[in-house]
C-alpha cells in the first residue's frame, strides 16, 4: 500500500503500519493512498483518519474520521453513477443525460467552492468537459482553491487544449528537419500545400 500527498506537510511517515502527518499546512492538500487494485483519496482535515478494509477486496476499502474525505468519496460515488448512464446512452439521449451529468458537477462545485473537493471532482472529470467548461467550472472555485496545484495544472492544461483546438489557427514551431534546415509550418503557407 503507498501514498501520494500533495506537498503542504512537514513530514508524512509511517510507523506501526500507520501513516503519521506532521505540521498543519496552510493550503488545502490532499492525497491518495492506493495499490495496484485500489485508490482512495485522502484529505487530512481532522486529528485520525482511518483506512480500513481488505486490500484483496477493493470495494471494501473504507475511510472515516475526514469530513472532506468522506465528501469527496461521497460525491465521486454518486458522479460515478451519473457518468454510468451517460456511457450507457447514445444518440439524443446521450447528449441529454450529458447534459445533465454536467449541471450535477456544477452543483457539486459550488457547493465546495471554499474546498479541496471542489477541486478535486473537476480534476476527476476533467476528461469529460471541454476546455471552456473547465476554465468556467474552475471559476466558480474560491480565490484560494484556484492556487491549488492541481487546479492550476487542469487550467493549464484546459488553455493549451483551447490554442490546439479544432478551428483555431496553428502554431508556428520552428523545428530542424532531417537535414537539419529550420523550418516552420508558416513556410509551407500559400505555395499550394496543406498544412495540418
Amino acid at each position: 500500500v503507498y501514498l501520494s500527498m500533495e506537498t503542504g506537510l512537514d513530514s508524512v511517515y509511517a510507523h506501526d503500519g500507520k501513516f503519521v502527518f506532521k505540521g498543519s499546512p496552510d493550503k488545502p492538500v490532499f492525497g491518495h493512498v492506493y495499490n495496484n487494485d485500489f485508490s482512495v483519496f485522502l484529505i487530512p482535515d481532522s486529528k485520525e483518519i482511518h483506512i480500513t478494509g481488505d486490500i484483496n477486496v477493493p470495494d471494501s476499502i473504507t475511510v472515516t474520521g475526514s469530513p472532506l474525505t468522506d465528501r469527496i468519496h461521497e460525491v465521486l460515488k454518486h458522479l460515478a453513477g451519473e457518468k454510468e448512464k451517460v456511457f450507457n446512452a447514445s444518440g439524443l439521449e446521450h447528449d441529454s443525460i450529458l447534459g445533465e451529468w454536467k449541471k450535477e458537477v456544477v452543483k457539486v462545485v459550488s457547493e465546495n467552492s471554499d474546498n479541496i473537493v471542489g477541486a478535486l471532482v473537476l480534476s476527476n472529470e476533467a476528461f469529460q468537459l471541454s476546455p471552456d467548461e473547465m476554465i468556467e467550472y474552475i471559476g466558480l472555485l474560491s480565490p484560494e482553491i484556484q492556487q491549488n496545484k492541481i487546479v492550476q495544472r487542469e487550467k493549464t492544461w484546459a488553455e493549451q487544449k483551447k490554442l490546439t483546438s479544432e478551428g483555431n489557427p496553428y502554431i508556428n514551431i520552428p523545428l530542424a528537419d532531417a537535414d537539419g534546415v529550420e523550418k516552420s509550418l508558416s513556410d509551407y503557407e500559400g505555395e499550394g500545400k496543406y498544412v495540418f
